[in-house]
């Protein structure tokens, strides 16, 4: 896709009209990649299609281009779009330029749409106006004042390194980390990647964060970086969606993920972080997190399709001696060992003691107890894994409950199943026989 494609080059198009014809060509949830690898580095006078073009030919387009990234965050302030800081640098450039009737114009179009009056130049006509100046040699253009650039043109995640402006609303946020956390659902980021990401986090925006991390796309960052995930994922949940279908779909989401190690280390982190919130205000969010909203339905939501995943698991290996090491068994132990976790994190009073380390996972320790041995007692654990505190309501919903029981019971011959049927089983008193 290439710059002719997404925008018009008719002679008397307006900025408002080229952004329109760019809306009805490319899908919502494709403009920021699309901002980011084709109109970003346009707009900054980088792209090769630019190349052979004089000044007063290249310049409409820029123009164009800058105005479609203030645009794709209207009616948001400026101060909120994470492209300001590369249009301020690319205004800096251009100022330290010698100066022409070109360059001027440009300054002048530039700086209303970084401070924040971009809608002056909805009826503007870029290709009128610049093509009634007189041609220029290209000597000028804003990429020819920077020597020390590649002129076989660096790819944009390298051009962008470190782009940030001292006169910036967000001077510690910049392009690099916005890159990083878009990177981060395709490929696993290096710790000092991670490290970025995480202390810019909290100063981009939720709503950017929501359209950096699409509810589709939550599956690919929590695979490829989990240690990441849990804090943006966190801010999302805690944002105030002006469709409540919206947070609904990032539930779904993240209650699909399945049974696997870096969903159950997600789902541990983002009730870490709730608690953490709990009552509090958020960074740069409009409202305080809402109260238990991991707690009583993300993770209900998430054991539900996990203890799903898992009977479709067995279905599959049926007629198949089970693998310790497959599948199926890793499933069983580590939904056992976090509903586990769940249970001392809400203060269960009587939790048996976890099963022993030298102890095999397919031999259970003790055997399963009956109504008739009556009530099931332990040490109680001195202090919750997930940091709650006593509750005086149940974990689960009744209806999880039940089927986390039966799961346990059918999946004994585990010693973190035993242990997880006799933490549930812990907490009632049963009847003494008489």
């Amino acid at each position: 896709m290439d710059l002719s494609s997404i925008f018009p080059s008719t002679p008397r198009v307006t900025c408002g009209e080229a952004y329109q014809y760019l809306e009805s060509k490319v899908a919502p949830d494709d403009r920021f990649g699309l901002a980011l690898h084709l109109i970003l580095p346009a707009a900054r006078g980088e792209s090769f299609q630019l190349d052979t073009l004089p000044v007063n030919q290249s310049w409409p387009i820029r123009i164009i281009c800058s105005y479609a990234l203030y645009r794709m965050y209207a009616p948001h302030a400026m101060a909120l779009n994470p492209f300001l800081p590369a249009l301020q640098e690319t205004l800096g450039n251009l100022t330290q330029a010698p100066s022409g009737l070109v360059q001027d114009k440009s300054r002048e179009l530039l700086k209303l749409i970084i401070e924040d009056s971009g809608d002056k130049l909805d009826g503007l006509r870029p290709y009128e106006i610049f093509s009634s100046i007189n041609h220029e040699p290209p000597t000028y253009s804003a990429a020819n004042q920077q020597p020390e650039r590649d002129p076989d043109h660096l790819a944009l995640q390298s051009s962008l390194r470190g782009i940030a402006s001292p006169n910036s609303a967000q001077p510690n946020v910049t392009i690099e980390p916005i890159l990083l956390l878009t990177d981060a659902q395709s490929r696993v980021l290096t710790l000092s990647e991670q490290k970025t990401v995480l202390k810019a986090i909290n100063e981009v925006d939720a709503s950017l964060l929501a359209e950096l991390i699409p509810p589709d796309r939550i599956d690919s960052l929590v695979e490829n970086n989990a240690r990441i995930a849990a804090l943006p994922i966190m801010r999302i949940l805690s944002a105030n969606h002006e469709n409540a279908g919206d947070l609904e779909t990032y539930i779904d989401s993240i209650g699909f993920l399945g049974p696997r190690l870096s969903s159950f280390d997600l789902i541990g982190n983002l009730l870490k972080l709730e608690r953490e919130f709990e009552g509090s205000e958020l960074p740069n969010l409009d409202g305080p997190s809402r109260r238990g909203l991991v707690r009583s339905i993300v993770v209900e939501r998430f054991l539900a399709n996990c203890l799903q995943a898992i009977n479709e698991y067995e279905r599959e290996d049926e007629g198949n001696e089970l693998d310790d090491q497959g599948r199926t068994a890793r499933s069983i132990v580590m939904l056992s060992k976090f509903a586990i976790a769940i249970l001392r994190s809400d203060g269960a009073s009587s939790l048996p003691a976890s099963p022993a380390p030298q102890m095999n996972s397919h031999t259970a320790a003790t055997p399963i107890p009956t109504a008739a041995q009556g009530k099931i007692s332990g040490p109680v654990h001195p202090e919750p894994l997930l940091g709650g505190t006593n509750a005086t309501t149940p974990s689960f919903s009744e209806a999880l409950d039940v089927e986390l029981t039966n799961f346990a019971l059918q999946h004994s011959r585990f010693v973190e199943a035993n242990t997880l049927y006799r933490a549930l089983a812990s907490r009632f008193v049963y009847p003494a026989s008489s």
